[in-house]
């Protein structure tokens, strides 16, 4: 596939027939594969292939490619791509051996598309539940082998504490909590069969029991759902758009039980309660997002053709196998049991999943009501990082995020490929928990890197001035650091909520320590002005720098002029993105909290002529960075940046000044 998208003119792919079969029938070949195959460096890199020549590079090409207004930034967008293909081809070529290009051999075509359309029909008679069970020792051995540390993984919270430091939790929470959980279990015992055993706590006033009845509920929420999914999924039979919005249906449903769950486990875990892995993990396969991965998975890139309409039946299929695939297997792997539908009668009750549903959402209203402005950090879209990673971003250094790399099975992934290609089959704890430390960590190395260019930029401006330096220009410069100290503080309290560990060295958390000795050594530069930051910057972050200032603020009237400019801007973009990551914040956690404007706070934060000479610029004002947004990349994000890398974190932030 890879070969076939190399055969193209410029904004269009001469073998899109082949790209239209192909991307229509591997959905259901690689959940086969994914079911059946412990993950390895080769289902990693099918998986990504999938999204990126099936989905975004063929998106990429026809709606960007098309509205470029010029043809420099064409060729800037078919690097991209071209850097995206020989990746693709490199691995391939290890994996398989096989060097050449196949797709030049007589009838390779027509007989790669005959192959995967027989492969798509065998697979659609099969009973994946069956193969599920006959393999399933296998693959529960390797999980409980390399989960078996999950169970004593907790995430470290900051504490929320308010109402004069008392718990959060007061006579008036426990009355109502009181009442919903004797009211409920009474109808569950009359109506759905709960027996004596199934909550082992009997004082219904404790919030440890309030959160065995919650799993309980969990549970029997997920056998509904399996239930509905296992009965409602077609495979090779014809289906129409009722059979889509049943399953459309069955999503929302999902996602409502998501986002009721997600504001108890906080309210369960700021007030002390053991809220284990097992259950953190039941709760986050009610969370993927299904919508999402089955839009990037089912829908083809090439709309509007003739082929399309005739394959639409198919599109509900995948859409219908995706839900169902991605669903039973988190079961697997969380539950280490087989998925499969039970017909106890109270298992597809409607009137007990309504009591289930029922009860959720008035815990969850009751918290809500009782403990404003609890941060909800436990949200999917949180975790998952969705809105830094499948959503429109305009901000260039946040929009850097995207293309940032994770290291999957020894397969290089961005992380907006992986968040549709490998984190759907990891619904749990620990594989979430891994990826969010990977966002934040990469999230964090963009702030350092304003940390860095605004010490860079201080330092050269006292050895060149220093003898001739005034005792005023110095209290502005230790005034300055007011951008980070108090600019930064809502930034850094919601970048690390929740504080998760593992023994990944990719999600070895970045230390402050460092930036902190940075500003206190600014704050306290002594009256000659020496300032001393050889030891807490990396050289070649320092050497970079050199580099660019030799010809951006040369030792000259011309470059004396210039510190102002480049100052200011490093602290204009750096509000601009904390305001961009605030915003974030808000919508992931689902919290309606008042933060400024980029523009407000650089107004606030942001000291103007520090250095006290007249600027070769006038004071920037703030702007929004208006970026192209696709998720197959742009010539603006540094391609290949690994956090565990020596890639300069200052290029991209510099090379932003010579814009303006």
């Amino acid at each position: 596939m890879a070969y076939a998208f190399n055969e193209r003119d410029d904004t269009r792919l001469i073998h899109e027939d082949y790209f239209i079969t192909i991307c229509t029938y591997l959905p259901r070949c690689l959940d086969f594969i994914n079911i059946n195959v412990i993950q390895n460096s080769i289902t990693t890199m099918l998986n990504k292939i999938h999204v990126v020549l099936c989905y975004l590079l063929p998106t990429y090409l026809k709606t960007y490619i098309n509205a470029l207004p010029n043809h420099i930034e064409s060729e800037r967008f078919n690097e991209t791509i071209e850097t995206d293909l020989a990746y693709i081809l490199s691995m391939t070529n290890e994996k398989t051996k096989i060097g050449k290009n196949l797709f030049t051999q007589t009838n390779y075509k027509m007989d790669s598309q005959n192959f995967i359309t027989d492969v798509y029909k065998i697979i659609g008679n099969i009973d994946f539940i069956s193969y599920i069970r006959k393999n399933s020792g296998n693959i529960n051995q390797y999980y409980m082998e390399h989960n078996s540390n999950t169970k004593e993984i907790k995430f470290k919270v900051t504490k929320v504490i308010t109402r004069d430091n008392e718990k959060q939790i007061d006579s008036e929470n426990s009355m109502h909590f009181l009442e919903f959980n004797r009211n409920y279990t009474n109808d569950l015992g009359n109506l759905c069969g709960l027996s004596d055993v199934d909550i082992p706590s009997k004082d219904l006033s404790k919030l440890e029991t309030m959160q065995e009845i919650v799993f309980y509920t969990l549970k029997k929420l997920q056998q509904y759902c399996t239930n509905t999914i296992l009965n409602s999924t077609k495979t090779n039979s014809k289906v129409n758009q009722k059979d889509l919005k049943n399953t459309i249906d069955i999503m929302d449903t999902l996602q409502d039980i998501c986002h009721n769950m997600s504001l108890i486990l906080v309210y369960l875990i700021e007030n002390e309660v053991n809220v284990d892995s097992i259950m953190f993990s039941t709760y986050l396969t009610f969370c993927g997002d299904f919508k999402g991965y089955s839009e990037i998975r089912c829908t083809s890139a090439f709309h509007g053709t003739s082929s399309i309409t005739d394959l639409e039946s198919k599109k509900i299929n995948c859409i219908q196998e995706t839900l169902k695939n991605i669903w039973t297997w988190n079961i697997l792997i969380t539950t280490n049991d087989v998925p499969q539908k039970n017909e106890d009668k109270n298992s597809n009750n409607e009137n007990c999943k309504f009591l289930y549903l029922n009860y959720l959402v008035n815990i969850n209203n009751t918290i809500r009501k009782f403990n404003k402005g609890m941060d909800e950090w436990t949200t999917f879209e949180w975790l998952s990082g969705k809105y830094f990673l499948a959503e429109n971003i305009k901000n260039e250094r946040m929009y850097e995020i995207k293309s940032n790399y994770i290291d999957i099975k020894n397969v290089n992934i961005k992380l907006s490929v992986a968040y549709y290609a490998a984190l759907p089959w990891g619904l749990n704890m620990s594989s979430i928990g891994t990826f969010h430390n990977v966002i934040v960590n990469h999230v964090e190395k963009i702030m350092i890197g304003f940390v860095y260019t605004y010490a860079l930029i201080i330092h050269l401006y006292l050895k060149r001035t220093r003898t001739s330096i005034g005792s005023h220009v110095l209290q502005k410069v230790r005034d300055s650091v007011m951008w980070y100290n108090e600019g930064t503080k809502l930034f850094y309290k919601y970048l690390h909520l929740p504080l998760y560990t593992d023994k990944d060295p990719q999600n070895e958390s970045l230390s402050n320590d460092n930036i902190k000795t940075i500003i206190y050594r600014i704050q306290n530069i002594d009256d000659n002005g020496y300032l001393n930051i050889n030891d807490v910057i990396p050289e070649f972050e320092k050497n970079y720098f050199l580099i660019w200032a030799e010809t951006n603020i040369p030792n000259n009237d011309v470059g004396k002029k210039r510190f102002n400019t480049f100052v200011n801007g490093n602290c204009m973009d750096a509000m601009g993105y904390m305001s961009t990551f605030l915003s974030i914040v808000q919508k992931s956690m689902d919290i309606d909290f008042e933060f400024q404007s980029a523009k407000s706070m650089y107004s606030q934060y942001c000291q103007e002529n520090i250095f006290d000479v007249k600027s070769a610029i006038k004071p920037m004002s703030v702007v929004e960075d208006k970026q192209i947004n696709t998720e197959a990349g742009s010539t603006s994000v540094s391609i290949g940046s690994s956090l565990l890398e020596n890639t300069s974190t200052l290029k991209n932030l510099l090379m932003r000044y010579l814009k303006l």
